[in-house]
């Protein structure tokens, strides 16, 4: 019996460990399908700047200025709280399943629409 429970803790996690792959999936493919233009936007705004900043700075130098920020974070502020930011980004664009929900949400009915003046 214990076998079967630690088998089916396994499956579990593993369910969930894909389920959150798949969910970063999605979100990634609504960032392409504009499903929420703003966020599509900013991070097109954010590619096209990266390729003029990777254009004219060698790579080289900027990753000797994100080690040096990155090692000396801890000596300025040691309480911070680290982050990531391009997974808060990606939190707030909507998987598929969201999409289906807040338009379910969304729908009008017929009890609500206006009725049209003759």
């Amino acid at each position: 019996m214990d076998k079967i429970y630690m088998v089916q803790e396994v499956v579990l996690v593993v369910q969930n460990v894909l389920e959150e792959i798949a969910n970063i999936g999605e979100r990634i493919k609504n960032i392409f399908n504009w499903s929420v233009p703003f966020l599509s936007c900013m991070a097109f705004l954010m590619l096209f700047v990266t390729t003029a900043l990777l254009y004219y700075i060698p790579l080289r130098y900027i990753v000797l200025i994100w080690g040096v920020k990155k090692f000396t974070k801890r000596l300025l502020n040691p309480h911070t709280i680290d982050n990531n930011e391009i997974l808060d980004f990606l939190k707030r664009v909507p998987s598929d399943v969201q999409k289906v929900q807040h338009s379910a949400i969304r729908a009008p009915t017929s009890q609500n629409q206006p009725r049209k003046k003759r």
